[in-house]
């Protein structure tokens, strides 16, 4: 449409008219509203604990309208309003929503279907103001992220050093980062596919970038310092699924920020049982031996040094730990082990539910999850698999639903693979890993509740779809004043 619209103005007038022209170039800020709107309310949510509780999610809701309604203005276009109303996202949000006002009106709460409703369309509005992005604001909108991913993997760190409550939490006789989300596996899960994106820029960037490779190694240890096993463990096969598609020959590039993020992370190690001292100046030394090692790069010049810089600061990592060969068995006692007798019980329970309420559910309503245990009765709130959750509440329909969504954005993406350009944003092979990171901790963990999460997701999928499809035009229009794009003769 774009070259239509080109191709019309070029026949009419071969140059723009002078009194016409300039008026992009002063209007153009106009354009990067419903961007810095996006940027906005993912800021704001990450900072208000991910937006799960009513007032943060409220503001965070008319936040992306806010963005959606000023994207209006930029994109009216036929094939804009095609290319979101087909998205597999929107039409998976729009069914799922559709589910949820079902089962929760069968179970006589309709009013209870109101968040997750407003959560769906939030993510549908995330999609249509990405895809009304220029290609400029949308590599603008990934820095961005990448920034707020960044900063909040800082503060997760520096609150695990200072022991500062609620951004650092104990559990299992652990100290564990939770940074603003204030949950230790949302944490991990926030982080991951703003990691994923820096390590796929440096296994197919033609030289190592020493931005990207501090960014990851930030992201890494963040993610790392929430001793998320969930976490970890959908980062592993995130990096896994990247590997698979960008080849082997591209892994040893992650070198850097993987053995940075190993080293600040020995470094933590010291301080993180509850009964020792914090050890602030082991856990600083090792962030900066991490700095050093993520800087390094390939080249003759600089092999034999950061060689040298990496492997002292491995030695002195690995000093560090067995120095305090107990911390290593606390904590790998207490967050290496694939046990958990309260996720057992809580699925078990979630089972018993959801036989009885099989079709529809039980609604979306909270549902207290009961079970007995040495003569004491325990109850839960959330199952912690979302998948449990989601058939739970809405039934096998709304599994169903979920799961064929799913299985489309996939196939989307699998033919999107070699297309999408990655410098513009996540590329369709890393959105995949992304995804499949998602959907692994998701099996595990308490997430899509927060809604930052499953936004932030959105804009991942949106960002791969919106680049690979092009500009929806190149109209734009700014405070009622219209140009159109002109070819040169």
């Amino acid at each position: 449409m774009a070259g239509d619209l080109g191709d019309r103005a070029a026949s009419v007038s071969p140059v723009a008219p002078p009194a016409v022209s300039p008026a992009p170039i002063a209007l153009a800020p106009m354009t990067l509203v419903p961007m810095a709107l996006l940027l906005c309310a993912l800021s704001y949510a990450t900072e208000a604990q991910g937006a799960f509780y009513p007032g943060p999610f409220h503001l965070f809701v008319v936040l992306v309208g806010a963005a959606l309604l000023a994207s209006l203005g930029l994109a009216r276009s036929r094939r804009w309003a095609r290319l979101v109303l087909g998205d597999p996202l929107v039409i998976m949000a729009a069914a799922l929503a559709l589910v949820s006002v079902v089962s929760s009106t069968t179970a006589g709460h309709a009013a209870d279907a109101i968040g997750p409703v407003c959560l769906l369309l939030m993510m549908a509005a995330v999609v249509a103001v990405v895809k009304a992005l220029r290609p400029e604001h949308r590599q603008l909108l990934v820095t961005g992220v990448v920034l707020i991913a960044v900063a909040v993997a800082a503060v997760g760190w520096v609150a695990l050093v200072t022991r500062h409550q609620p951004d650092a939490l104990t559990s299992q006789g652990l100290w564990r980062a939770a940074s603003t989300l204030t949950y230790e596996n949302a944490l991990a899960a926030f982080l991951t596919a703003p990691a994923l994106l820096c390590l796929d820029r440096l296994m197919t960037a033609p030289s190592r970038d020493l931005v990207w490779s501090e960014a990851a190694y930030v992201l890494l240890l963040g993610i790392g310092a929430s001793l998320s096993r969930g976490g970890v463990l959908g980062l592993v096969v995130g990096i896994a699924v990247l590997g698979a598609f960008r080849g082997p020959r591209s892994l040893p590039r992650l070198g850097p920020p993987v053995v940075a993020s190993l080293i600040a992370l020995a470094g933590l190690a010291p301080g993180v049982p509850v009964g020792s001292s914090p050890h602030a100046l082991v856990a600083w030394a090792g962030l900066l031996a991490g700095g050093v090692a993520a800087a390094w790069t390939f080249g003759s010049r600089r092999l034999r040094v950061g060689a040298a810089v990496a492997g002292a600061a491995v030695l002195g990592a690995i000093v560090a730990v067995v120095s305090t060969g107990h911390v290593a068995g606390e904590i790998a006692q207490a967050r290496f082990s694939a046990a958990s007798s309260d996720r057992a019980h809580e699925w078990a329970a979630a089972f018993d539910v959801a036989r009885h309420h099989l079709l529809l559910g039980v609604g979306t309503a909270r549902v207290l999850l009961q079970w007995q245990e040495g003569g004491k009765t325990f109850t839960a709130t959330f199952a912690h698999n979302e998948f449990l959750q989601l058939l739970l509440q809405n039934g096998i329909i709304g599994l169903v639903v979920l799961l064929s969504g799913l299985a489309w954005i996939f196939v989307r993406l699998a033919h999107l693979r070699g297309r999408s350009d990655a410098t513009s944003g996540w590329s369709a092979e890393c959105a995949i890993a992304s995804l499949v990171a998602l959907l692994v901790q998701s099996a595990l963990d308490f997430l899509w509740h927060l809604p930052v999460i499953p936004v932030l997701m959105a804009v991942v999928l949106a960002t791969v779809t919106a680049t690979s499809q092009g500009a929806v035009g190149r109209r734009a229009s700014w405070g009622g004043v219209t140009a159109m794009t002109t070819r040169r003769p």
